[in-house]
């Protein structure tokens, strides 16, 4: 049973490092999007200013092409992030089957342990009683 503890010990651990990596990853891709999120507002932004004043105007091309790029680049970021996103899930979730493999194999193990502590102290019980039985028939 020391086996048993000592594997679930050590396969949670390494599913709870899997679960921070995942949420690491999960909270990268996540800044990817409010990246792009603030760029877009940045965007609308410069083109208001742009068609309002002439002088932003002629620079305006130069930033919106710097803006396209960065937003392209943040997009297979993200592709990128989710591809890794989606192989921590699945180490999570392979590692949390291994824990739960584990944890199933010392509840049958202890489950059988008390059933034999049980039949050793109903074997007992009935000694007992058999042997007050026969004190009693003894004295009669």
């Amino acid at each position: 049973m020391k086996a048993l503890e000592t594997l679930i010990r050590v396969n949670s651990w390494a599913l709870d490092e899997k679960r921070r990596n995942l949420a690491e990853l999960e909270d990268l891709r996540e800044s990817f999007y409010r990246e792009i999120a603030n760029f877009e507002k940045q965007l609308i932004l410069n083109q208001a200013a742009a068609a309002s004043s002439p002088e932003i105007a002629q620079t305006y091309g130069h930033y919106a092409v710097t803006v396209i790029e960065r937003r392209r680049v943040l997009r297979e970021s993200i592709a990128e992030t989710q591809e890794r996103v989606a192989e921590a899930s699945e180490e999570v979730h392979v590692a949390y089957q291994e824990v739960k493999k584990y944890e199933t194999a010392l509840e049958r193990e202890k489950e059988r342990q008390k059933k034999a502590e049980d039949r050793l102290a109903q074997i007992e019980l009935d000694e007992m009683g058999m042997n007050m039985f026969r004190r009693k028939n003894q004295e009669h």
